[in-house]
């Protein structure tokens, strides 16, 4: 829904441009994403513009770095956490020789048929993979399509925070252990809140994600995933906090888009051997 309020309500230039993501959308939160006031009635009740500014910041980040790894050949995509992402209808144009790995909890099918609807049985080539992160291995859940001596690329955004900090330290050495020299992982995080200038806005959307059952978990700190990429041969490529991705993306823009203190993104590169 964000990644759609964006096209349609937003200043230009875009943060991030996604076609398919109204389209992707239930009929439900289509009639309501349409209707102009009752949307904007939505943002001034509720501190949704920073979230909104964050999904698609993060977005925009990973799919830059994509872009720059494809560049350098490399030739998959697994996306931690796909939901309604729809990068595989838009590479089927753009980027057609990459091979899209979409991992998510709950039966695929139902995204998969909604890709092959729009996009008219025109998609990349794009696996669709049930796994549940807190009990599922990666590489077997991946399969026989996957290459691991191929160098792929991994986005995992939004969900880090989410998950207790076993599962978010097991699913990274999972990455690792599918990732081939060339490799490159994207991720966001949230920081400790004594370290991070949370804002109250922030502090505002962390309770209302826990009133409705969804608190964060996990937090971390760039020292400790620099800690985590030296021992596991990977190096911090980029590293973004809120202020750098507001300086990034969203200087000298009108329409007061913004990024929730306290959350960071990260790239780790596998330097090729």
């Amino acid at each position: 829904m964000f990644r759609a309020a964006h096209l349609l309500y937003d200043d230009s230039p875009k943060v991030f441009e996604d076609p398919y993501a109204f389209d992707l959308l239930g009929s439900q939160s289509r009639v309501f994403l349409k209707v102009r006031p009752l949307f904007r009635l939505f943002e001034a009740l509720y501190p949704i513009r920073s979230a909104r500014g964050q999904v698609l910041v993060r977005a925009r980040f990973a799919e830059d770095r994509l872009q720059a790894a494809i560049a350098r050949n490399v030739r998959q995509y697994v996306i931690l956490g796909a939901g309604l992402d729809s990068y595989a209808l838009r590479a089927a144009v753009t980027d057609p020789r990459l091979r899209v790995f979409e991992l998510d909890r709950g039966d695929r099918k139902e995204k998969a048929a909604r890709v092959r609807e729009l996009g008219r049985g025109v998609a990349a080539d794009v696996h669709y993979v049930e796994i549940d992160f807190e009990t599922g291995s990666l590489l077997p859940r991946l399969g026989s399509d996957f290459e691991p001596s191929q160098p792929t690329f991994f986005s995992w955004l939004g969900l880090m925070h989410y998950m207790e900090r076993t599962t978010v330290l097991r699913t990274l050495q999972q990455i690792s252990g599918c990732a081939a020299p060339g490799s490159e992982m994207v991720f966001d995080y949230a920081e400790p809140s004594e370290t991070s200038g949370r804002t109250a806005e922030g502090n505002q959307v962390e309770s209302g994600m826990r009133r409705q059952g969804e608190p964060l978990q996990s937090y971390f700190s760039i020292d400790e995933f620099s800690r985590w990429a030296t021992t596991e041969g990977w190096r911090v490529a980029e590293h973004l906090t809120a202020n750098e991705q507001r300086a990034k993306y969203l200087a000298g823009r009108v329409d007061r888009l913004d990024v929730l203190d306290g959350f960071s993104l990260a790239a780790l590169e596998r330097p090729a051997s």
